[in-house]
């Protein structure tokens, strides 16, 4: 190889690795998105608990949800250690999501006092994931 042929390489494999590195970001904004879905869906349960209010919002976060993982599947990217943050996301989650629902729909029914802290609290495990994705596929491997 040539020294020109080898500075054409490095800079090629600079500029992919560029493009990886700035396409892995894209989970943040699925940690995002889904924060706030699940926000919006876990205060209509709390707060609207009519079986009208909860099936529009089970429904609209369903298909959502679908878009949103249409979505994420075609991405060209998947950020580094992509499985294991994300399972470990979705399983805080969903830990969190059932905990606020069950003690919630016990002990503080319509209680705003309880159902907005418990949206907040469901809406961070993917806005940590999807942080903690973002500073990785920004760091040097």
């Amino acid at each position: 190889m040539r020294q020109n042929e080898a500075r054409e390489a490095l800079a090629l494999a600079r500029k992919v690795e560029s493009r990886a590195r700035s396409g892995g970001g894209w989970y943040m904004g699925f940690g995002l998105a889904f924060g706030a879905a699940s926000c919006l869906l876990t205060l209509t349960i709390g707060l609207y608990p009519t079986p009208w209010a909860m099936g529009l919002a089970m429904g609209l976060f369903w298909v959502f949800l679908a878009v949103l993982i249409t979505w994420a599947v075609t991405r060209a990217v998947v950020p580094r250690g992509f499985g294991r943050l994300h399972g470990v996301g979705m399983g805080v989650w969903g830990l969190a999501y059932g905990l606020v629902l069950l003690l919630g729909t016990r002990h503080f029914p319509q209680d705003p006092s309880w159902w907005v802290p418990g949206a907040v609290v469901t809406a961070l495990p993917l806005l940590v994931t999807g942080y903690l994705s973002l500073r990785r596929s920004r760091n040097s491997a």
